[in-house]
């Protein structure tokens, strides 16, 4: 089976899931979107509104926001692949919950089996507990490098954050530019 043909597969499993109440009030899944071929993946930790109504990850305010930044630094959108760890919008954005992390659990270990990133950026707190456990702090994580899994993880803030700390930008985007250095240096 080709990666196409594999990714097909899991977002219509994705498309057809019903093991958390998630499903009952979303309008799309959110599965994910970009080369299947990346180096790196960035997973956030849920979609928002906007997701829910496009289908599409990180196209709300802080999708924007990251897209930007990404342009910014240099970071090419053909080079990643970009998901949630939730495939559904949990109500007024909360968190999510861990029984939902659990049903979506096996979607996302299927996506980067299928993508098998060199790279993996976890954007916000909520990703990086998830694979480094509930009391991992982004003061300890964000911004830097650690393997794990046989993969290169590396943190950074949530574009929300950023909207509501508008001064941590400098900070975001120093964070994002040490990553295309490290991404792009090892790619070869």
């Amino acid at each position: 089976m080709t990666k196409m043909e594999s990714m097909v597969s899991i977002i219509n499993e994705i498309n057809s899931c019903s093991l958390c109440w998630l499903c009952n009030i979303r309008n799309n899944t959110v599965p994910g979107i970009g080369n299947l071929d990346a180096t790196t993946m960035f997973i956030g930790e849920a979609p928002g509104e906007e997701e829910d109504l496009q289908g599409k990850p990180f196209v709300g305010k802080s999708g924007k926001l990251l897209r930007g930044a990404l342009v910014k630094v240099g970071i090419s959108a053909e080079d990643i692949y970009i998901t949630n760890i939730l495939k559904c919008r949990p109500p007024k954005n909360r968190s999510p919950q861990l029984n939902e992390v659990a049903c979506c659990r096996k979607f996302l270990t299927t996506q980067i089996n299928i993508i098998q990133p060199k790279f993996i950026v976890l954007v916000g707190s909520v990703a990086l507990s998830v694979f480094f456990g509930k009391n991992s702090s982004m003061t300890d994580y964000r911004g830097k490098l650690y393997k794990k899994y046989g993969v290169n993880f590396y943190t950074i803030f949530h574009p929300s954050y950023i909207l509501r700390s508008p001064s941590s930008i400098n900070i975001f985007l120093e964070d994002l530019s040490r990553f295309k250095d490290l991404m792009y240096s090892q790619e070869a």
